[in-house]
C-alpha cells in the first residue's frame, strides 16, 4: 500500500503536529494506524498533550452536514470540533446515529449564530442546532464541579480550553475530536485503545464512576455494542463502585439495559456484569442475568426481559414497564414455561397469536429446549379460523336459535364454539355450530341448576 504523507497543522492548535495520511483505498482504520506506525517508526504520542492522526476517508453524511456548523462557529472566531461517539464510530467504520459538537462558543453565541436552536441543556452549555430537520447537540467547553447525586455535576464552569472539556468525559475512546478537515486529535491515548479494542476510563477510573454511576452501565454497553474489553483498572473500579448504581433513576438504567440487550455482543457484556459482581448490585439480578449469559441462542430486549420475568415475579416493580409491555412479557414467560417439553396446540396459537408463540419458542431455545418454529408455522397455517369474527354462527344466531338463553351465556357459548372449531371438533358451518351451541346451552343449564 502506498502512503503519501506530509506534516499538517491542527486547526486552532498550531503547537501540535499531525500527520496527513492518504491512500487510494482505505483499509480498516486500525490497519492504517498500525501500518503507519510500523513503516514510519512513529510513536502514538506526538506531543505531551495529545497525538493526532488525519485519515482521508469518505465522511459520513451526518458529519458532512455538521461541517457547516463547525465552519460557521470557526468563522465567528470560535473553536469547534466533532466529539465523542460520532468520531469513534466514524473511525471504526460503524453507522453514525447522531453527532455531538464541542465548541469554545457560549450558549448565547451559538443561539445567535443559528436560526433554529433549542436550549436543551443551557445550564450545562448544550444547545440543539437544527439543520434541515437534523438535530446536532452543540456544547460549550466546560469543567464539572462535584457530583453529589452520582449523575449530574452540581456546578459547571465554562472554559476556553478544549483539554479541560475532554478531561471530564467518560472513556478514552469517547474523547476523540475531529475538525472540519477530518483531522483527529487524541488527548488521552484513545486511538491506541480503539486499535486494541479497549474500554478505559479517563484519568482515575474510580473518580469517573463516583461522579456518574451510570458510566458503569455505559462501559458494559460499549462491550455489547463494539465487542471491546474493559481494561483491568477500569473493571476493578466498577466492582468497587457497583452498589452506587442504585442511586441512578430506574428509567436511565432500563434504557441502558435495553440498548445492551439489543446489541451484537450482548452476551459478552452480560457475562462481564455477572463475573465482576455488578449484576448482584443491580437490584439482585445476578440469577436472571446469569441465565441470560448462558443463553444458547441470540436474543433481543423483549426476550431478555421475558427471561428475567421468569426469575423475578416482581419485575414490574423493579422496572418501569407499561401495563401492555408487562402483560406481553408475562405472556411470553408463562407460555414458554408451559411448552418447554410439551408441544404448542392450535388453541394456544389462536389465543396467543403466532408472534407471541414464536417469542415463547425463542425463549425456550435460549434455555436449550427444542425449536418448534416449523410446528408453530404449520399450526398457524392450518387454523380453520384466524379470528372469532370468522365464525359463521355468531352471537345473534345464539339468541335466535338457543331460546331461552341467558345473556351471560352468550359469551360462554361463543368461546366454546371457537374452541371446538379451532381444535377441529366441529366444522365452521352453520348447522353443526347450531347443534353444538344447543349442547353447550344445555350443559350451562345443568350447571346452573346443580
Amino acid at each position: 500500500m502506498r502512503w503519501a504523507m506530509k506534516r499538517d497543522r491542527f486547526t486552532s492548535h498550531s503547537m501540535v503536529t499531525c500527520w496527513r495520511i492518504e491512500c487510494i483505498k482505505a483499509p480498516p482504520h486500525d490497519v492504517i494506524i498500525a501500518s503507519l506506525c510500523a513503516k514510519q517508526q512513529l510513536s502514538w504520542k506526538k506531543h505531551p498533550m495529545c497525538s493526532i492522526i488525519f485519515l482521508v476517508m469518505r465522511m459520513h453524511e451526518l458529519l458532512e452536514q455538521g461541517k457547516s456548523i463547525l465552519h460557521r462557529l470557526q468563522a465567528a472566531g470560535h473553536e469547534a470540533f466533532f466529539v465523542g461517539g460520532a468520531v469513534r464510530d466514524h473511525l471504526l467504520g460503524r453507522p453514525i446515529v447522531d453527532v455531538d459538537i464541542t465548541t469554545s462558543a457560549t450558549v448565547d453565541t451559538v443561539a445567535e449564530l443559528f436560526e433554529k436552536t433549542i436550549l436543551t441543556g443551557a445550564r450545562y452549555g448544550t444547545v440543539t442546532v437544527l439543520l434541515e430537520g437534523t438535530a446536532f447537540e452543540v456544547t460549550t467547553y466546560r469543567a464539572d464541579g462535584d457530583y453529589t447525586d452520582h449523575r449530574r455535576p452540581d456546578t459547571v464552569h465554562f472554559t476556553r480550553r478544549l483539554e479541560e472539556d475532554l478531561k471530564r468525559r467518560d472513556f478514552t475512546i469517547n474523547q476523540l475530536v475531529m475538525d472540519s478537515e477530518n483531522r483527529v486529535a487524541d488527548h488521552h491515548n484513545g486511538l491506541e485503545d480503539l486499535k486494541n479494542h479497549i474500554i478505559r476510563a479517563i484519568g482515575v477510573p474510580s473518580a469517573r464512576f463516583e461522579e456518574d454511576a451510570l458510566r458503569m452501565l455505559r462501559a458494559f454497553r460499549f462491550v455489547a455494542k463494539l465487542g471491546f474489553t474493559i481494561e483491568t483498572e477500569t473493571l476493578q473500579a466498577i466492582e468497587r463502585a457497583a452498589p452506587s448504581i442504585r442511586n441512578i433513576a430506574i428509567e436511565r438504567i432500563q434504557d441502558e439495559l435495553v440498548r445492551i440487550f439489543k446489541s451484537e455482543h450482548a452476551m459478552s457484556a452480560i457475562r462481564c456484569m455477572v463475573d465482576c459482581g455488578f449484576a448482584q448490585a443491580l437490584f439482585d439480578l445476578e440469577e436472571g442475568l446469569s441465565a441470560l449469559a448462558a443463553a444458547q441462542a441470540p436474543f433481543d430486549d423483549t426476550l431478555a426481559f421475558a427471561l428475567l420475568y421468569r426469575h423475578y415475579a416482581n419485575l414490574g416493580e423493579i422496572f418501569k414497564f407499561s401495563q401492555k409491555r408487562l402483560k406481553h412479557l408475562a405472556s411470553i414467560s408463562h407460555l414458554a414455561a408451559m411448552t418447554e417439553t410439551a408441544q404448542f396446540t392450535p388453541l394456544t396459537v389462536f389465543n396467543e397469536g403466532l408472534k407471541t408463540c414464536l417469542k415463547a419458542n425463542r425463549l425456550n431455545q435460549l434455555l436449550g429446549f427444542a425449536d418448534q418454529t416449523a410446528h408453530l408455522q404449520r399450526l398457524a397455517a392450518e387454523l380453520p379460523i384466524q379470528d372469532a369474527r370468522e365464525l359463521v354462527f355468531r352471537g345473534q344466531d345464539i339468541l335466535v336459535h338457543c331460546q331461552p338463553v341467558r345473556k351471560r351465556w352468550v359469551g360462554l357459548i361463543l368461546n366454546g364454539l371457537v374452541e371446538a372449531v379451532v381444535t377441529g371438533r366441529v366444522p365452521n358451518d352453520h348447522e353443526p355450530l347450531k347443534a353444538y351451541a344447543k349442547r353447550l346451552k344445555t350443559n350451562l343449564e345443568k350447571s346452573d341448576n346443580a
